[in-house]
């Protein structure tokens, strides 16, 4: 995101004495202007996959200073960014005129797993059939990634290889509009996805039940290899089930 510190001379090259030919100096092309609108639909893009893969927590107050830092920007394209990103619901404006992720509830949370099972699970058995072998050797790679990251108890790891996973099999099915829609629930159910990984409960499970938390992706693999789109759906399904209850289990009632 940040821009690159080179330079360019932009002062006319010196042209050769040549009173025979008499070259034409002729003025480099101009560099167009940063569209304004470009930084700001680049700065909605970085936090909007920050939400999804788990960079901030429920509750965490969002700096629009730190995050224009952090982007390489100015902070109005990233003012702009967290504005559109309200009026999803993945930001909240608090009374003090802070911005903050919003916190969750057990109720919100069930509702969030209801709509995820529904969408996410059909989306997928759609994609099985179109998915290619570029798209299935990166599957592949992502789930090695998630049991590595597993391993060390690399959280934040294991989230963003977690995310690529699913968007590269919900992609796959050419469904735009159900992707986009998914995408609006990840990024209110993003931030709480560090639950899976942090606090007592986490603290409690030893690595083969972290370990679990790939075993339906296994079995998603293995109905894609296999050619079965329902299998894959369950498959999905399952994931999106056991993950969802260990974390309305972490949830104070």
């Amino acid at each position: 995101m940040k821009r690159s510190s080179s330079t360019f001379n932009l002062a006319p090259a010196k042209s050769e004495e040549n009173s025979s030919i008499g070259l034409d100096r002729k003025q480099p092309q101009k560099m167009k202007p940063v569209d304004r609108e470009s930084l700001q639909q680049q700065s909605y893009q970085a936090l909007r996959d920050a939400l999804m893969k788990g960079r901030f927590m429920p509750g965490d107050t969002v700096s629009l200073r730190n995050l224009a830092q952090e982007l390489g920007t100015s902070p109005m394209p990233v003012r702009e960014a967290v504005q559109h990103l309200m009026a999803e619901g993945a930001l909240v404006l608090r009374p003090n005129r802070t911005f903050a992720v919003p916190d969750m509830t057990r109720e919100i949370l069930a509702e969030l797993k209801q709509l995820r099972v529904i969408l996410e699970g059909s989306v997928a058995q759609a994609a099985g059939p179109l998915i290619g072998a570029p798209e299935l050797s990166r599957l592949y790679e992502l789930q090695g990634q998630m049991r590595a990251a597993l391993a060390i108890g690399d959280s934040k790891r294991y989230l963003v290889n977690n995310q690529d996973f699913h968007f590269t099999l919900y992609r796959s099915s050419g469904m735009s509009i159900a992707v986009n829609i998914i995408e609006t629930l990840w990024l209110r159910i993003g931030p709480s996805f560090n639950l899976l990984m942090s606090g007592d409960r986490a603290a409690d499970r030893d690595k083969k039940q972290a370990a679990s938390l790939t075993d339906h992706h296994e079995a998603a693999l293995a109905a894609i290899a296999a050619g079965n789109p329902s299998a894959l759906r369950s498959a999905i399904e399952q994931d999106i089930i056991q993950g969802m209850d260990f974390i309305i289990e972490c949830m104070p009632a």
